[in-house]
């Protein structure tokens, strides 16, 4: 069951708008063509999960930062 859905990356989208208006440089170009080709694989993976059985959770864009806060209380 799909939780969070996946949608395409704001960067995406604006590169993209930015390439129809105008010509981009080469640097921008390949950083553009690198954020579809991410978008493209997830989706891609996407529909893979979709052939789960629904009791799997499927959250995207999800963004998990790992901290390394240590107390004497806990084991790092």
């Amino acid at each position: 069951m799909v939780i969070k859905p996946l949608l395409e990356p704001m960067g995406s989208i604006v590169y993209r708008i930015l390439n129809n208006r105008m010509i981009l440089t080469p640097k921008e170009k390949s950083h553009y063509l690198n954020l579809l080709k991410g978008y493209k694989g997830e989706k891609g993976f996407n529909a893979l999960l979709q052939n789960l059985p629904s009791d799997f959770l499927i959250m995207n864009d999800l963004l998990l930062e790992k901290t390394t806060h240590c107390s004497k209380s806990t084991l790092c």
